[in-house]
């Protein structure tokens, strides 16, 4: 079931009794070399089960394990889903004798400047929603002036922006930082180790996704359908259960509070739980405490109805 050897099974269960333990210890608890236990290793590591820890064997929790296993397939089999509908494009193109000519419902954009055009155009249409898989670890400069030369504006209209990037992206100073702004402007931010492609959803009604899924820049083709649309949205929501939140912190000389911590304090006023808050802004508790302590030390308030009362003196909430 879980698309393993026999001795990385037999590892992985006997680390659920044993976490922690080096590769000596497994070899001589289940009778095998070393050698065929650090196999069996990096068979779990390489399959997100495990931790990349060469001195010791440290497991995904089976419940973490069954979530990634559940996603990996239903990532898969999204993306033969996604691989069907460039065939049937690709094959009414052939039957019409002319690239012209596409498919009822969907919409082809070829050339960077016209990407990039078709781009905004959505950003500046959408009215509800926009839930963007991005496959990338350290953006360029021209990406992130184009996010944030147009994002600001949706995000102020009340559009609910969700964006996931790769757990890489965090490793790179200009896009950390770029994460905190759209965390500012109003974006929820969240990241995962592995995503299955690079996707935008707006309005949960149209889904724009790669010609080519190795080049984004090669080419867009939008769908319309809820044939692609809804499975590709649960996709989404998949995803973004199991990606681990950004958790925007202001630097020391950040000014007021943030959007972030304004909506954990009006949720506190109108006499919301820390567990309503975390389910509303699909956090943890811990995340939610977290903030709204923060909230209370630059505000140097020492209860939540001091910290209310101070943030709606300062027009902040």
């Amino acid at each position: 079931m879980l698309g393993l050897s026999k001795n990385a099974t037999r590892v992985y269960l006997e680390a659920m009794e044993s976490p922690g333990k080096t590769p000596d210890f497994f070899a001589e608890n289940l009778g095998l070399s070393v050698h065929q236990v650090i196999d069996a290793h990096r068979e779990l590591i390489g399959n997100d089960l495990a931790l990349s820890n060469v001195d010791s064997v440290e497991i995904i929790p089976p419940d973490r394990a069954a979530e990634l296993i559940v996603l990996r397939q239903e990532s898969e089999l999204i993306a033969h889903q996604v691989r069907l509908s460039e065939c049937r494009i690709r094959a009414e193109r052939m039957k019409a004798a002319s690239y012209k000519i596409v498919p009822l419902g969907t919409e082809t954009v070829y050339g960077a400047s016209e990407i990039w055009d078709r781009l905004q155009g959505l950003a500046s249409e959408a009215r509800i929603s926009m839930d963007t898989l991005s496959p990338s670890g350290a953006l360029n400069e021209t990406a992130i002036a184009f996010s944030q030369a147009n994002d600001k504006d949706t995000y102020e209209r009340g559009v609910e922006a969700r964006t996931i990037y790769l757990d890489s992206a965090r490793n790179d100073h200009k896009t950390l930082e770029h994460l905190h702004w759209l965390a500012e402007v109003g974006a929820q931010v969240r990241t995962a180790p592995k995503l299955p492609i690079r996707m935008i959803i707006v309005d949960k009604q149209i889904v724009v996704l790669p010609i080519n899924l190795e080049n984004g820049m090669d080419g867009l083709v939008l769908f319309r359908s809820p044939v692609i649309v809804k499975p590709l949205q649960q996709l989404f929501e998949l995803t973004w259960a199991a990606a681990k939140p950004l958790g925007f912190s202001p630097g020391p000389k950040a000014a007021g509070l943030t959007d972030y911590e304004k909506t954990i304090l009006k949720m506190i006023a109108k006499g919301k739980s820390d567990i309503e808050i975390a389910e509303k802004l699909q956090v943890s508790e811990r995340t939610v405490r977290r903030n709204l302590k923060e909230a209370m030390d630059r505000l140097k308030a020492k209860t939540r109805p001091e910290a209310i009362y101070k943030a709606t003196k300062n027009g902040w909430i």
